[in-house]
Order: C-alpha cells, then sequence, then structure tokens
C-alpha cells in the first residue's frame, strides 16, 4: 500500500451501484459530470451533483452509485493516514466528523472556489508531471486539504482498525501474491481458528475478503487508466481474464466492459 497521495480521474460509462466499497484511504472526489449517490437505507440517497466535493473517509464502508449524464467523471484524490494528520492533527477547534462521508457543496462552505481550483490544479500535476519537482506536486496535492482545513471542516484517523479494514489493506498492500491465511495472522497477531471464528460473526470469511480486495482493486483500475481488461485481471491476481470477468460480475451485477462503454 502506498504511503504517497493519489489523485486520478474517475469515468464510466454506465450507472451502477456499487455495494459497500471499502474505503482504505480518505478520499476527496470531486464530481464533475454526472452524480454520484450515497445509497443509505432503503429509498433513501444523499447526491454529490457536479461541482459538489465528497469526502470519504479512511476505514468506512459505503454503497454508492455513479449515474451517468452522457457519462460520469470525477477528480479522486487519496490520501494516507500521515498526510491527513499532518495537516489536521488532533486539534479540538474544528468539529470532527463521525460519518463516514461529508459532502460540500459549492455555496454550503467559504472558500470553496479555492478548493475546487486546488483540486483542479492537483489532478494534472499528479498525472501529467512535466519536469514539475516532486516537492511542488506534492504540495498541490495537499493543498486541498489545507483549504478544506481553513474551511472549518475537520477529518479524523482511526488509531484503530477494525479487524476487516486489517485484512483488506494486507491484501491490497500486494494484490498478485498468494496469500495464505498464515501470512496475514502473523501479521495481525491471532491465531487462525480466532481469526475465522471472529469473522464469521460478520458473516464473511477470509476467502471473502481476499476476493472483494482484488475485484475492488480491478474496479477502481477499469475506472482509472486504459489498461486492457487482461492486464487488470492479472494485475489484481486472477489467474485468468475470464475468471476475472465472472467474479467481477457475480460482484458488481455488470460486466468489466461496461464500466467503460455502456
Amino acid at each position: 500500500m502506498s504511503d504517497s497521495i493519489q489523485a486520478q480521474q474517475i469515468r464510466q460509462a454506465t450507472t451502477q451501484a456499487f455495494r459497500r466499497l471499502y474505503i482504505q484511504k480518505t478520499m476527496l472526489v470531486m464530481v464533475r459530470q454526472g452524480t454520484k449517490r450515497i445509497l443509505l437505507e432503503p429509498g433513501q440517497a444523499l447526491s454529490i451533483h457536479a461541482g459538489d466535493l465528497g469526502l470519504f473517509m479512511a476505514g468506512s464502508f459505503v454503497t454508492i452509485e455513479n449515474q451517468i449524464d452522457q457519462y460520469y467523471l470525477a477528480d479522486c484524490i487519496t490520501y494516507p493516514d500521515n498526510e491527513v494528520t499532518a495537516v489536521f492533527g488532533t486539534t479540538q477547534s474544528h468539529q470532527t466528523s463521525t460519518e463516514a462521508y461529508q459532502i460540500v457543496s459549492p455555496c454550503s462552505v467559504s472558500l470553496s472556489h479555492s478548493i475546487q481550483t486546488a483540486v483542479s490544479s492537483a489532478i494534472p500535476a499528479a498525472t501529467e508531471p512535466v519536469n514539475t519537482p516532486e516537492s511542488i506536486i506534492r504540495h498541490r496535492l495537499r493543498e486541498p486539504l489545507l483549504w478544506l482545513f481553513d474551511s472549518g471542516i475537520s477529518l479524523k484517523v482511526d488509531q484503530i482498525k477494525q479487524l476487516e479494514c486489517q485484512l483488506q489493506d494486507i491484501i491490497a498492500s500486494d494484490l498478485k501474491r498468494r496469500w495464505c491465511i498464515n501470512d496475514v495472522v502473523t501479521q495481525i497477531e491471532c491465531s487462525e481458528a480466532t481469526l475465522r471464528r471472529r469473522l464469521a460473526k460478520y458473516h464473511t470469511s477470509y476467502s471473502e475478503i481476499m476476493m472483494t480486495v482484488r475485484l475492488e482493486h480491478g474496479l477502481a483500475m477499469l475506472q482509472s487508466n486504459e489498461q486492457s481488461i487482461t492486464t487488470i485481471a492479472y494485475q489484481c491476481g486472477f489467474a485468468s481474464p475470464s475468471h476475472f470477468s465472472q467474479c467481477f460480475k457475480h460482484r458488481f451485477n455488470i460486466a468489466p466492459s461496461q464500466i467503460r462503454s455502456a
């Protein structure tokens, strides 16, 4: 798992909901076209419209739907815990949200135009550096957090992650690795029997979590780059593209190819 700030554009060609996605690192999403809906209880949802900013907390699980307007497009920046702490620290002067997400609309906070500008300049700085010094790229990527802090918004970093989050982080650190359960229990310091028993209480299993991690990373790659489905399948640890496509459709109710073309 990278400890650096990552920035990319997310593009999707088909309206689709994705159930219970794991947010590994604090994520800032600026919707450019279409709408991102956070699905809550049946019949309830919050919408992030074009021009709005969504903040998703590290270690949370959310169900979202990307709705197209010809297509869905959003700028996305993810921040490791140390970057969030560097900006927000443990200050009590701002109200810290306990929700898995926050939505910032253009008219809801001061300096919103500055935040939007900061996000707009951060994406090309990271994806098209063109001899830009690393220190400048890092500053531009951190700048949206600084504007948010100055606007009175606060973020927190949980020091203790739940078991499922710990497992997902470990597996995500090397998607191609054939992780056996003994490798994982060594890192989280519990026995295999204890791990299986604790996961069963949440109606999941080690193998299900490993599959989920690989498929969610595959989804993110389909949305953010132009690599072939075959390449993505192998990079996510699948033995074949057909197996990846089969598992992907079972998990998300959509074929990998439909993410990029209707």
